[in-house]
């Protein structure tokens, strides 16, 4: 049975073998289950549950220290024994720096003072090799710090603490190189002898100490060791990266950070968690920080925002970081906060402000970040300069305002850098004071000014400007993507563009020769590469930091001076978003405006006035309101382009223009014709209406460069207010929540543009809207329609038609018809004219032209019609404009009949045929022309069906969508799969169809005319467009292969091709595919003719046989030519060129060349004498074809050659069908007199070429587990086909073998032998087991070496893992078996015991018999490793397998948990529960003895069965306590009660032999019931300062019962074994003791405690195993007496602990184990357990901790009495012996590193020796073993996932060889002997070696 058949709730489930030898032994491991009863059984020692509550707790925290803490202080690594540049600093006086100057700080960790003086600081750039030197002198203190002051910039609001030390280096605030040096003289780099200490920082710094150098700074970062004075010689790891805290010898030594007194030992909660929590709780959450305020931290999550506020100011915390942090809940003039926090640093939140507005702003929202656009200062404070820092006010437009307390800015010659008026975007946290809100900011740069720059013609010498990148709307950045930059999006408001965040704003320098240099607000200058294709921002200047600015149409092109690529220039471009430069091209990519900086702002940007007439002009559409929709659900308005030029709106026909009205604070937007613009309800609605309502006001907010437009009443949820926006073409409100594109939300007010006709606010300029006109012919009427976009509808005096000067008169269906009559000439011109009904003018004009042809109209059948049974359908056309005397012909194409040419009868004006005989079924083409007597034709093809339609049906996916647009999954991913979807799928076709919205840019979107012709699209949606297609063409192409044959003039030179220019010749239809496809090769519309070898031949001039080939092409291969006899067909292989044409090439700009291309490889050549000719005379082909070089001095026209299309397939293009079945038809043996044709050769080839072999290793063969796979293999012969030896031949059938495995291949009878290499096409089978390939061909490629074959084991030749493989076996032979007087079998044992099977069944040696065969010989065996699963031994033996076995169990828990705490000293908890289980073992057995299936009615004694075991468990109860607790006393009262039923029963599901109805009912059947309840009083009472008294006392009860029958079967007599146990049991178990604590570290405690427990199932159902009476178990008694010491400190954790257990009756293991694998246990009067526990755990930095733990230990049985039967000793006191699975030793040492989220644990454990039984003896025994694992696990966060974590488990490291568990037992075996022999049985689990276990958790 795979699963234990349990009544104890923690024995339901096992997989496996049960005992692990460890779970039945001590161990100082934590045990974190407990028992219901109350009593965990560990190592057979009982504890009872409070002690081990108390023991959980001390162990656990020492775990949790070791698991969760990452580091507050440096890595790895000691106090350094010399002075250490200690934190550097580049950003002083920089745009955002708080201080004015950069500096350097020094400290000294050693204990004595040092003299500076000849000592240096020295600088260079972060690639530079020239040093900068600041001399040094003076002293610096032991433990202090040495502050150096370098050069200021401009900005900075801060002075530096008083420097020691001053210099004037200029240091970058990104990235440089900083030497402390024992010299004044300039070092040459890191390795000189004088350098004491080296620091490189950013990325691209080429020198630092150890493995990296520090991240890159900023003007607001320094880099500052993490730990004063620790010096790992490692700049990544020494580090951080957080704000500047410059320190001179002034300041005192920090002391370390002390983030962490106590380690965090709570489990995570939401900050809303910890909100809600009253105040003194502990708290421990997760957040990312929103400000660094000192000693002060916000955090946030997605729940909510809370202070974290230290003892000391943490150094290592930046704004961004995610931390875990731990305090107490507390409130600071309403601050929610956790005071007396610590932390850990974290991973995987993202730091992202919302965007809100001040009115919008709550208590909910107190330490969140949030980001205010648009808002104004309106007061700067700072107490007449007395503050560092001002308090700043902001307003929006509405009049809120918001203060920015202690506001992190610039100041510049005593002026802040944020003065009244300024317009700012702020990002900052949200705080409070009392009830106050406020903003809160850690750096200037979050307090953002709002400049503009305007369009410029021109940059002058000091202007400051922005690069814009016009066709993919972006703004060049600071910030680097590897050697290139970045871009910021922006959408241009007319001639300005918002400057913000991290866009780089330039200087213009011009030199001498007007070139320019541009450097950044750092003074970096921008700077490409010597070759280009690199853009990056420099501290120094160099050659190709020159630029020019080149005038082009649309913008500039930004060239480099210097920068040339193969002679090439180099200019700016962007690509793939990131600009760069690369060789100057006149494209969009090349194509930049540059904006000018400027204190203007666009116009537009004011808000309107009462009474102003303006437009809406949205940013997003770049378009303005329009009319309403017909929605009458949820209306919306429509939209008009518009075009903004100097401030003023040309917008188009519709749109609105408005005028506005003021209602108190709110806006209204009005025209004559709609009435006001509203919305309300819900939102998600726009309408007009005629009445003022509220409906109508709006509230507009400054917003994005413009205003937002708020409705006043529209609310979701009633509470959300509804912005007006732009969204999928229309205009209506919705949230604005999570905003993602501002512009579609920003509007700005313009006045209409001068001559803009408006009426009645609507701009008023009708149009006619023709459409497309199809031509008009000659004979018929013409119908056309337009419409007219008119808002006001045309006026009634309607409009006036004409065709010419004829008047038309409207349909009654709104269309126009021009008389017959009127229809001539070569055009018509048609007019409109009207007024509309507010008198505007209406006109519109379209020209149609005229053709005068007979016009062919109905036909029949009719196209698409199916004829069914008629198979002489009437074939009939209609037709007009035919004049006297038509002629109507037919011709008919179809698979079946097909009819060249018919002249059809002709009455009037319609053309009549019927076929004279029956058609065939099928597909046909008819085509119709009729020619008039004055030679002018028209004609009409169509398509009907004779008989039934045969079309195919073609299955696919019609629609889909990826992340182009909105679906998920990008399109490279869906095309993947697409090609790997199996053929089963029957999957034709898959569309895209992405939204073409999609690709336009947010601001930029594209005409409808890109629609149709992509050339209108903007740059950017081209580019896109473009990886999308390529994306899909290369799908469609890649590896691909085309085939174009072309034909002869001579099939063009017919009269209704040459009457109908309408026709596309062959030629020209093919040329447009081949150039489609990027071919550079080409078909000639002629015909090839030869004279000479026609004649020669006796053939027609365009019947051709050539023979001049490129033999390197590929297609050539084996094509046999005799040079001597070339044209002779009994030598050499011609090929068929009938009635073809000949074929060229084509240069880059599609004209005929006589120069091949690279890619195209001539296949075919004609002869000397084949000329081109014109048959059909259109002036193509002739004379001037162009030939090709065949041999020297002699060019030849070319009729076939291949072109390798660069990244795609191939094209095969030929002037003829070559691969007609003429062509191809070939005698495969040589007939004696003539050659075939090179034509089957070739397409052989082509064949080959198309479709490759794909070879597959031979064990990706055997790993396919189903039959009818296809695969073709190469390999070495490993046994003699029958066709080569009969005599060693298997059957009819050979072996083959590669590097990766063997496999049999099935039927093969050829001439094949061992070490021949052949090539094996078959799909996979098997027989009688075994896995084969059967052979659909074979091809012998050569001979090579036989195999070795390899030694193998017999448990790998069981396994299968050899299959198929040549291999020898050796080991002694433990069996034979014999089969028509011949060795067939022999069974050999190898050196590790297990048996295999040899076959030979005689073959080896068919005449003779094994010499010296015989049982216990020793063989050696080479051989083909097989498989037969039908072999039976010759005593019945028969081993299978059943591929259903299953072992299933499902579990489902309730619980219902209710925790009360009535006042301060009274708590109450109670807890129901539920748990239900169910399982089943599924098993096949083998012969099986049917006497124990009691439910069978069979006389049949064995048969295979198949059988069932099943269980259901169902445990419920409740547990409840009271809790009571004044100072020094806590008492606690409590009880529980649980019920737990499992009925066992077992079925079959089918017997060999044996019908359904034979088997009744169940073959077991028995149930248990348990009931299990108690009462407890425990007591904690402190007598004094650390000294603690502590007792419970338990009373325990009960009920067991169990009855039916088991699984066993007992006798005939009795049948299944029966049960019938009843029994209760009644325990009271005490325990006492006392704790004593020292100085808060050491504690000292000594405890007693009696614990008792009961039998589980399996020791009364199994009993009968091994008892010879029918009693039943006893329950066990412990007393436990216990004395220990801990020592605990921050860092360090030392415990001991003496035990001494002494049982009564204990339940020990016998060393038996039932069939479910659990160990059979029997009672023992007397025994004992003693011994001592040692741990400890030194926790050496914050992110490596050491640990060991060890249990040494006596465990004995006292007086033992043998109760092995019939043995000598049998029932005689042996002594004391030790306690079955009960090591002496057992010991573990860990290392555990962590840092950031990772983490490695490397753990080794040590076992001692244990027995099975319980007399010691050595045979049933496992040996001592160590074995050593190591995790790794690396976690991080995500924005859709709390944490996620992969881990990496390899056990087993060193690959020890050992046994962790097993069983044994003795017998005495009395019957084989005249005295009795003592046998042990022994069976091992043996441990994996080395293995690997990767996993993924992840928490939402």
């Amino acid at each position: 049975m795979g699963q234990k058949m349990s009544d104890d709730l923690t024995e339901q489930r096992s997989d496996g073998p049960k005992r692990t030898g460890l779970e039945q032994v001590r161990t100082p491991d934590i045990l974190f289950g407990i028992a219901p009863e109350g009593i965990t059984v560990k190592n057979q020692r009982r504890i009872t549950m409070n002690r081990l509550r108390r023991r959980m707790l001390a162990l656990l925290l020492t775990a949790v220290m070791v698991v969760t803490m990452l580091p507050a202080v440096a890595l790895a690594g000691s106090v350094s024994n010399h002075i250490v540049i200690n934190q550097a600093y580049g950003g002083g006086g920089n745009s955002g720096a708080e201080y004015k100057n950069d500096f350097v700080e020094l400290y000294n960790p050693t204990d004595t003072d040092v003299d500076l003086t000849g000592w240096s600081i020295q600088y260079a750039s972060k690639q530079g090799t020239s040093w900068s030197v600041t001399k040094l002198s003076g002293t610096i203190q032991a433990g202090g710090f040495f502050l150096i002051q370098e050069k200021a910039g401009a900005g900075g609001t801060e002075d530096l603490p008083t420097p020691d030390q001053s210099g004037s280096i200029a240091m970058s605030a990104t990235e440089f190189k900083l030497a402390l040096v024992n010299g004044d003289t300039a070092i040459t780099g890191k390795e000189d002898a004088t350098v004491v200490d080296f620091l490189g920082v950013g990325s691209n710094a080429n020198e630092y100490e150890g493995t990296a150098p520090t991240p890159e700074l900023s003007n607001t970062t320094a880099a500052c060791r993490k730990t004063d004075g620790v010096d790992t010689d490692d700049n990544a790891a020494d580090f951080s990266v957080v704000a500047p805290n410059p320190r001179n010898s002034a300041s005192g030594a920090e002391p370390t950070p002390d983030p962490e007194p106590s380690e965090p030992v709570s489990s995570l909660v939401s900050i809303s968690d910890a909100l809600a929590g009253a105040d003194g709780e502990t708290f421990t959450v997760e957040g990312v920080v929103t400000l660094v305020d000192g000693k002060n931290i916000y955090v946030q999550d997605d729940t909510g925002g809370i202070d974290l506020f230290f003892g000391s100011a943490p150094r290592d915390i930046a704004l961004g970081d995610t931390i875990i942090c731990t305090g107490s809940r507390t409130s600071f003039k309403g601050l929610p906060e956790l005071a007396s926090a610590t932390y850990e640093k974290s991973t995987g939140l993202t730091l992202s402000p919302k965007d809100m507005t001040i009115a919008e702003l709550t208590t909910a929202d107190i330490c969140t970040y949030v980001r205010l656009s648009g808002v104004e200062v309106t007061e700067v404070y700072d107490n007449n300069g007395a503050y560092s820092s001002p308090n700043i006010t902001v307003t929006d437009s509405q009049g809120n305002s918001i203060q920015i307390y202690k506001a992190v800015t610039t100041k510049t010659d005593g002026s802040w850098g944020i003065q009244v008026g300024d317009v700012v975007n702020v990002t900052a946290a949200v705080s409070v004071y009392n009830t106050t809100l406020q903003l809160r900011n850690t750096q200037a740069s979050e307090i953002e000014k709002v400049r503009y720059a305007k369009l410029a013609d021109s940059i002058a010498d000091g202007d400051q400007f922005v690069i814009y990148y016009n066709a993919g709307g972006l703004v060049m950045n600071y910030t680097p993507d590897g050697n290139k930059l970045t871009g910021t999006a922006a959408a241009p408001q007319g001639d300005f563009v918002t400057v913000t965040g991290t866009m780089a704003v330039l200087t213009a320098a011009q030199n001498t020769d007007n070139y320019y240099t541009f450097t950044n607000e750092e003074g970096q200058y921008l700077t490409t590469g010597p070759t280009g294709n690199s853009l990056t921002f420099e501290d120094d200047a160099s050659d190709y930091s020159l630029w020019t600015l080149k005038a082009v149409t649309g913008g500039w092109h930004i060239v480099s001076v210097k920068a040339v690529y193969n002679g090439s220039a180099q200019a700016m471009e962007v690509y793939k978003g990131l600009f760069t430069t690369f060789s100057e091209k006149d494209t969009d990519y090349y194509r930049f405006n540059l904006y000018e900086l400027t204190d203007e702002g666009p116009s537009g940007g004011a808000l309107p006035a009462a009474g102003d007439q303006v437009v809406l002009y949205n940013h997003s559409s770049q378009g303005v309101l329009a009319g309403q929709d017909d929605n009458t659900e949820s209306p919306s308005i429509t939209g008009a382009p518009a075009e903004i030029t100097d401030g003023k709106a040309a917008a188009a026909n519709g749109g609105r223009v408005f005028t506005v009205e003021k209602n108190g604070d709110y806006y209204r937007f009005k025209t004559a014709h709609d009435g006001y613009l509203c919305s309300n309800g819900t939102g998600n609605n726009a309408f007009y209406q005629q009445e003022a309502t509220q409906d109508a006001d709006w509230t507009l907010a400054e917003y994005n460069g413009g205003f937002t437009l708020e409705s006043r009443t529209a609310k979701f949820n009633g509470k959300y207010s509804q912005y007006l926006e732009y969204y999928a073409g229309a205009y209506k409100t919705y949230s604005m929540h999570n905003v993602t594109d501002k512009d579609i939300y920003t509007f700005q007010f313009y006045p209409v543009a001068d001559g803009v006709k408006v009426t009645d606010g609507v701009v008023n300029l009708p149009q006619v809207v023709f459409g497309t006109l199809p031509d008009a012919y000659v004979g018929q009427a013409y119908t056309f329609t337009f419409t007219v976009d008119a808002v006001f509808g045309v006026s009634e005096a309607g409009l006036t038609v004409k065709a010419g000067e004829t008047i038309l008169t409207a349909n009654g269906d709104g269309t126009y018809t021009i008389p017959v009559d009127a229809v001539n000439g070569e055009s018509i011109t048609i007019t409109v004219t009207g007024q509309d009904a507010k008198g505007t003018a209406i006109s519109g004009t379209a020209i149609v032209a005229v053709k005068d042809e007979p016009v062919i109209g109905a036909v029949t059948p009719a196209a698409g019609a199916e004829t069914g049974a008629e198979k002489r359908p009437v074939i009939s056309a209609e037709f007009s404009n035919g004049g006297e005397a038509p002629v109507a012909v037919l011709t008919l194409k179809s698979s079946g009949t097909a009819l060249d040419e018919a002249v059809m009868t002709v009455d009037g004006g319609k053309a009549v045929y019927i076929p004279e005989t029956d058609l065939t079924d099928g597909r046909y083409t008819a085509t119709v022309t009729v020619t008039r007597a004055d030679g002018k034709s028209s004609g009409k093809t169509w398509s009907f069906t004779v008989g039934q339609s045969t079309e195919r049906l073609y299955f696919g996916q019609l629609h889909s969508h990826t992340q182009y647009s909105d679906g998920s999954g990008t399109l490279e991913s869906a095309l993947s799969d697409v090609a790997n979807l199996p053929d089963s799928a029957n999957v034709d076709f898959v569309a895209f169809t992405d939204h073409s919205n999609y690709f336009d840019k947010s601001g930029a979107a594209n005409p409808e005319g890109a629609l149709y012709d992509m050339s209108q699209a903007t740059a950017y949606s081209q580019e896109t467009w473009n990886s999308y297609k390529t994306a899909i063409d290369a799908f469609n192409a890649a590896g691909g292969t085309v085939i174009l044959a072309g034909w002869s003039d001579n099939y063009e030179n017919y009269d209704v091709i040459q009457s109908n220019p309408a026709i596309k010749h062959m030629a020209a239809t093919q040329n447009e595919v081949l150039s489609a496809l990027g071919s550079s090769l080409r078909i000639s519309d002629d015909a090839t003719y030869d004279d000479v070898r026609s004649a020669a031949d006796g053939v027609d001039k365009w019947r051709l046989y050539f023979s001049s080939y490129n033999m390197d092409n590929p297609l050539m291969d084996g094509v046999e030519v005799d040079p001597d006899h070339p044209y002779d067909k009994l030598y050499t292989e011609r090929f068929s060129h009938y009635g073809g044409a000949s074929i060229y090439a084509v240069d880059a700009s599609g004209h005929a060349t006589s120069a091949l291309p690279a890619a195209v490889s001539p296949v075919v050549y004609g002869h000397a004498t084949t000329y081109s000719v014109d048959v059909d005379q259109d002036g193509l082909g002739g004379a001037g074809t162009p030939k090709y070089a065949f041999a020297e001095n002699d060019s030849r026209l070319m009729v076939m050659a291949t072109e390798q299309l660069e990244g795609r397939g191939m094209v095969v293009v030929s002037g003829a069908a070559f691969m007609s079945n003429f062509e191809v038809q070939a005698s495969i043996s040589d007939n004696g007199s003539e050659k075939n044709y090179s034509n089957y050769k070739i397409c052989e080839n082509l064949l080959r070429l198309i479709n490759p072999v794909q070879i597959t290793p031979i064990a990706e063969v055997q790993a396919q587990t189903e039959d009818g796979y296809k695969y073709t293999i190469e390999g070495v012969v490993t046994s003699n086909a029958s066709g080569y030896d009969k005599e060693t031949a298997f059957f009819d059938c050979i072996y083959v073998q590669d590097e990766t495995g063997g496999i049999n291949c099935f039927p093969v009878a050829g001439d094949f032998k061992i070490g021949d290499r052949v090539r094996v096409s078959g799909t996979t089978s098997s027989y009688q087991g075994e896995h084969q390939l059967a052979v659909t061909g074979i091809v012998k490629l050569g001979e090579g070496e036989a195999v070795t074959p390899r030694e193998v084991t017999s448990t790998q030749v069981n396994d299968g893992s050899v299959l198929g493989q040549l291999i020898t076996l050796k080991g002694y032979v433990v069996g034979i078996e014999m089969a028509n007087g011949l060795v067939q079998t022999i069974l050999v044992r190898d050196s590790a015991g297990v048996v295999s099977r040899v076959f030979i069944d005689g073959y080896i040696c068919p005449n003779d018999e094994v010499k010296n065969l015989e049982p216990g010989c020793e063989i050696s065996a080479t051989g083909l490793a097989s498989y037969d699963n039908t072999f039976v031994l010759a005593d019945g033996t028969h081993v299978d397998y059943y591929d259903d076995q299953t072992d299933n169990y499902l579990q489902i828990n309730n619980q219902l948990i209710l925790n009360h705490r009535i006042n301060d000293r009274w708590v109450m908890n109670a807890t129901a529960f539920y748990t239900y289980g169910y399982g089943y073992y599924r098993q096949y057995k083998d012969d099986a003895w049917l006497a124990g299936y009691t439910n069978l009615q069979s006389d049949i004694e064995q048969a295979d069965l198949i059988r069932e075991k099943i269980m259901r468990n169902h445990l419920g109860g409740i547990n409840a306590s009271a809790a009571y607790s004044v100072r020094n006393l806590d008492l606690t009262f409590g009880g529980s009660w649980s019920y737990y039923s499992c009925p066992h029963w077992g079925t079959l599901d089918w017997v060999d032999g044996l019908k359904k109805s034979d088997i009744r009912g169940r073959w077991y059947d028995n149930d248990v019931d348990k009931q299990d309840a108690n009462v407890f009083v425990r007591a904690n009472w402190t007598v004094a300062r650390g000294l603690r008294l502590f007792a419970d006392m338990q009373y325990r009860y009960v009920h067991y019962q169990a009855w039916g029958v088991n699984d066993n079967y007992v006798s005939e007599e009795v049948g299944m074994q029966p049960i019938d146990v009843d029994k209760q049991y009644h325990f009271f178990n005490p325990r006492a003791g006392v704790s004593y604590t020292l100085a808060e570290r050491n504690n000292f405690y000594l405890s007693f405690a009696v614990a008792q427990k009961e039998p589980t199932r399996s020791d009364f159902t199994d009993r009968y195993k091994f008892a010879a009476d029918d009693t039943y178990p006893s329950s066990e008694k412990l007393y436990d007496w216990e004395l220990g010491y801990q020592y605990t400190a921050p860092r360090l954790s030392l415990g001991v602990n003496l035990y001494y257990m002494k049982y009564k009756d204990q339940l020990v293991p016998t060393g038996m184990v039932n069939d479910g694998s659990d160990a059979l246990n029997t009672n023992v009067p007397d025994s004992y357990r003693r011994g001592v526990e040692l741990s400890a755990s030194w926790r050496a930095t914050g992110w490596f901790t050491v640990g060991a733990n060890a249990t040494f230990s006596q465990n004995r049985i006292e007086s033992y009495v043998d109760a092995l039967k019939d043995s000598p000793t049998y029932g005689k006191e042996l002594g004391d012996m030790t306690i079955a699975y009960s090591p002496d030793v057992i010991a573990n040492a860990f290392l555990n590193f962590h840092h950031r989220g990772f983490e490695a644990v490397f753990h080794t454990q040590h076992v001692g020796k244990q027995y099975f039984t319980n007399n010691e003896n050595d045979a049933l025994s496992l040996d001592a073993y160590c074995v050593t694992n190591l995790n790794l696990a690396y976690t991080f966060r995500t924005r859709s996932a709390r944490s996620v974590r992969l881990g990496l488990l390899i056990n087993n490291l060193f690959n020890a060889e050992y046994e962790s568990n097993g069983y044994g037992y003795s017998y005495m075996d009395t019957w084989s002997g005249p005295a009795p022999v003592r046998i042990d049985e022994a069976y091992y689990f043996p441990q994996a070696p080395l293995n690997v276990l990767a996993n993924v958790s992840v928490k939402f």
